[in-house]
């Protein structure tokens, strides 16, 4: 069989703790879309060896980071209408999302988005900066 082809039905989905294992042994920055902002900061800060953290990274306006009101910010659709998984109207196609897809991806997505914001800790800590603008900069750091 070729390599796109299921050879048999428990082969038809991923194996999580193999995409785990992936996840944690390769995988330098990671960007989560609920903290996009947040997920550019953190590769700006790990592209310039962690010692690179640009304004619109450090500070924060209206607890979003500065970065999300920049004209740095573009957003490109490539023409590409707004789509959703609730779009989907198949209920047989539905059921294979949610029940099985979906599963493997929410446990790879959970591990994902504790590491993520494990980094956002760390990167907090060495900076004083919080990605995530929860509150304001921790006293006795200097900007980078």
């Amino acid at each position: 069989t070729s390599g796109h082809v299921a050879e048999s039905f428990e082969h038809r989905f991923p194996d999580v703790d193999e995409a785990i294992d992936n996840l944690r042994q390769n995988i330098t920055v990671l960007g989560i879309v609920e903290h996009y902002t947040a997920s550019i900061c953190m590769f700006e800060y790990y592209a310039g060896a962690g010692n690179f953290l640009s304004p619109e990274c450090q500070s924060c306006q209206d607890g979003k980071l500065a970065l999300l009101s920049s004209d740095k910010m573009v957003h490109r659709s490539h023409n590409t209408p707004k789509h959703s998984v609730s779009m989907i109207t198949n209920n047989n196609t539905l059921d294979i999302i949610h029940n099985n897809l979906t599963q493997v991806d929410q446990e790879l997505y959970q591990v994902a988005t504790e590491w993520f914001m494990a980094e956002v800790d760390r990167i907090r800590e060495a900076t004083g900066h919080d990605l995530l603008c929860r509150n304001e900069p921790m006293a006795g750091t200097e900007a980078m």
